[in-house]
């Protein structure tokens, strides 16, 4: 009930799931590519668990995102996107506990290896951030987050999502980090890149 769990049996040139060698069991979700030997098999799987109705397959996820993207811009509205990961537990684990928080608009999704993505639409980035803060009395460990916002890090969900994964890249565990404090900026001559 939990998903798939993958164990390496000793094989002589290892397992690898998404090129990173695993050495312990761990859980694979849909979209994970495993590689033994020269085979590769892509992991195709629903996502189920209970309060189903806010858990997305990360394709649907990334649709809805785009389609709230519009309708903000047809509104004037904010959306924000959390990306969380769980140091101690792995994403399925903590995908089910955020679907017990949600509000009926919101989405979430695994969006990665170890990362889960919840699509908040109508909220800033001030209730975005205490949602994110919220995330570590889910039981699941310390977790650290992302939080990005459209329109200020974004209007295509590529850019937000990235934004939020970079911020939670740039989070401790425990610690929640908007994107707009995670970009880098590079002077090269004139020019400034974000």
């Amino acid at each position: 009930p939990d998903g798939l769990r993958l164990s390496d049996l000793g094989s002589r040139h290892g397992t690898l799931v998404n090129g990173e060698r695993i050495t312990e069991p761990r859980l694979v979700v849909s979209g994970d590519v495993i590689t033994i030997g020269k085979g590769l098999l892509v992991v195709r799987r629903p996502v189920r668990a209970a309060g189903g109705s806010h858990i997305s397959e990360p394709a649907m996820f990334v649709r809805r995102l785009g389609e709230e993207l519009s309708r903000l811009a047809q509104y004037e509205r904010e959306l924000s996107v959390v990306i969380a990961r769980s140091v101690d537990r792995d994403a399925p684990a903590l995908l089910a506990k955020i679907a017990d928080r949600l509000r009926v608009i919101d989405a979430v999704s695994i969006v990665g290896a170890r990362f889960v993505g919840v699509l908040l639409p109508e909220l800033g980035s001030d209730e975005a951030d205490a949602f994110a803060k919220s995330l570590g009395t889910l039981g699941v460990g310390r977790v650290s987050a992302g939080v990005a916002t459209a329109p200020y890090d974004g209007l295509d969900p590529d850019a937000l999502l990235g934004a939020a994964r970079a911020a939670c890249a740039a989070a401790e565990p425990g610690q929640v980090v908007q994107a707009r404090d995670s970009a880098e900026t590079i002077t090269a001559g004139p020019q400034r890149i974000l």
